[in-house]
């Protein structure tokens, strides 16, 4: 996780051991300081993520074709900034706001043919959405 501080443009960095070290007491804490890059634009970048994970949670629970294994979901935004050569001058989407986060799944190389919906990454896909909710 790299994300930028919107008061002083510090880099914060976090490798995967970091990742690892959160559990059910401070993942809310790590996703604070993934969002921390957003500045006062948290909330709707929040949103916009649970949109995106809550569409593909709904292609998850009419699929079954597929079951996936260590497939990561990828989420990036655009962080906030203060700088008028920096802003996003981006048509805006077509509901009329700006995009500010993409939700996208990486690492195929571990899928197979299935009968049945994929319980495993459902469960833990709405995991993810409830922990983003709770950060609206």
């Amino acid at each position: 996780m790299r994300v930028i501080s919107p008061d002083n443009g510090i880099d914060v960095v976090r490798d995967k051991t970091y990742g690892r070290s959160l559990d059910a007491a401070n993942v809310l804490e790590g996703l604070r300081l993934f969002l921390s890059g957003a500045g006062d634009r948290q909330s709707v970048v929040a949103h916009q993520i649970v949109q995106q994970l809550k569409s593909l949670q709904s292609w998850f629970e009419r699929q079954k074709c597929y079951a996936f294994y260590a497939t990561s979901i990828l989420i990036i935004y655009e962080g906030s900034s203060t700088s008028p050569s920096s802003q996003n001058t981006e048509a805006p989407s077509p509901n009329g706001r700006e995009t500010l986060a993409d939700v996208r799944m990486i690492d195929f190389a571990h899928w197979f043919e299935a009968e049945c919906r994929d319980e495993n990454f459902l469960h833990g896909l709405e995991h993810v959405i409830d922990h983003f909710t709770q950060l609206i």
